[in-house]
């Protein structure tokens, strides 16, 4: 998670990839 944080998500899509996983 730590580099979701250090780099911006360019879509929100990948955000959503994230917390869903």
């Amino acid at each position: 998670m730590a580099f979701a944080y250090i780099r911006p998500p360019q879509h929100h899509s990948d955000v959503a990839s994230l917390i869903h996983h």
